[in-house]
């Protein structure tokens, strides 16, 4: 079961269906048997979308060389419940492929802080609960989770493309996003003058995070 609501939410990703990856999260997260993960529903993250396409907008120039990519990782949100937040990461190259991923472990280093996100603070209670209360023990609790936890990345990546369609952002180059261990990997490209409409969102298979976090 598990695998198949991880690779419908793949299909739609690839398919830049982002909106009907969350509708369809919804709507098991209400016919699940627990409870616990109510708050996730109709839930999104209150980041401004204009200030955060600026923050993206200054990594990518504090940068010494010519970015290529850009890859913004929620951290392990599940077992991280105190704060969550992202990392940026960027790189000198890029690498369309969908299944050849090694080119995610080169990225540069960077002191640029991460961005800490906001608006999911009652979800990140539950979460507190279900890691480190012993929730996951409950099995009704436990098969909810799959699908509050794939909604978790579903609404970071659509606080990242609501940046990325903010305007605010000078450069077109692809833009990666997802949580930290995450086999399902959101695109986007920001519009530029000459490009207009919605970024679109594809995703791929991960075969390893480009590093370890916590």
């Amino acid at each position: 079961m598990e695998q198949r609501v991880w690779a419908t939410v793949d299909r739609y990703v690839k398919a830049s269906k982002l909106d009907q990856a969350v509708r369809y999260l919804e709507r098991k997260l209400r016919a699940a048997k627990s409870r616990r993960f109510d708050a996730l529903l109709g839930a999104t993250f209150s980041n401004d979308a204009v200030r955060l396409a600026k923050s993206i907008e200054a990594f990518r120039a504090a940068q010494p060389f010519p970015v290529k990519a850009i890859y913004l990782e929620m951290n392990g949100f599940d077992i991280n419940p105190d704060r969550w937040y992202f990392d940026y990461f960027s790189y000198d190259s890029y690498d369309k492929s969908e299944t050849d991923l090694d080119w995610l472990a080169d990225f540069a280093i960077s002191d640029f802080p991460s961005t800490t996100l906001t608006g999911l603070e009652k979800v990140q209670k539950v979460y507190a609960w279900y890691s480190n209360r012993g929730g996951y023990k409950d099995p009704d609790a436990k098969a909810t989770a799959t699908y509050a936890t794939l909604l978790v990345m579903c609404r970071f990546a659509q606080l990242i493309e609501c940046a990325v369609s903010a305007g605010a952002i000078a450069f077109s180059i692809p833009i990666v996003a997802t949580a930290h261990d995450f086999d399902i990997l959101p695109r986007f490209l920001p519009k530029t003058r000459a490009r207009s409409g919605k970024p679109k969102a594809t995703s791929v298979r991960r075969k390893r995070a480009p590093r370890a976090r916590s």
